[in-house]
Protein backbone atom coordinates (compact mmCIF):
# COMPACT_ATOMS: atom_id res chain seq x y z
CA UNK A 1 0.00 0.00 0.00
CA UNK A 2 0.77 3.52 -0.15
CA UNK A 3 0.14 6.53 1.63
CA UNK A 4 0.95 10.01 1.39
CA UNK A 5 3.27 11.43 4.20
CA UNK A 6 -0.19 13.31 5.66
CA UNK A 7 -1.55 9.33 5.97
CA UNK A 8 0.85 8.23 8.27
CA UNK A 9 -0.84 7.63 11.47
CA UNK A 10 -2.89 5.67 8.93
CA UNK A 11 -0.56 3.51 7.63
CA UNK A 12 0.90 3.15 10.96
CA UNK A 13 -2.62 1.32 12.27
CA UNK A 14 -2.64 -0.77 8.80
CA UNK A 15 0.65 -2.11 9.64
CA UNK A 16 0.11 -3.12 13.30
CA UNK A 17 -3.45 -5.01 12.39
CA UNK A 18 -0.96 -8.01 11.42
CA UNK A 19 -2.70 -8.27 8.25
CA UNK A 20 -0.01 -5.87 5.97
CA UNK A 21 1.38 -8.26 3.36
CA UNK A 22 4.41 -6.89 1.22
CA UNK A 23 5.43 -3.23 1.64
CA UNK A 24 4.19 0.29 2.95
CA UNK A 25 5.34 3.29 1.47
CA UNK A 26 4.87 6.57 2.27
CA UNK A 27 5.61 9.27 -0.37
CA UNK A 28 7.06 12.73 -0.01
CA UNK A 29 6.61 15.16 -2.25
CA UNK A 30 9.11 18.15 -2.34
CA UNK A 31 7.27 21.32 -2.41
Amino acid sequence: RTYCLDEIQKAHAYVETGRKKGNVVIIIENE
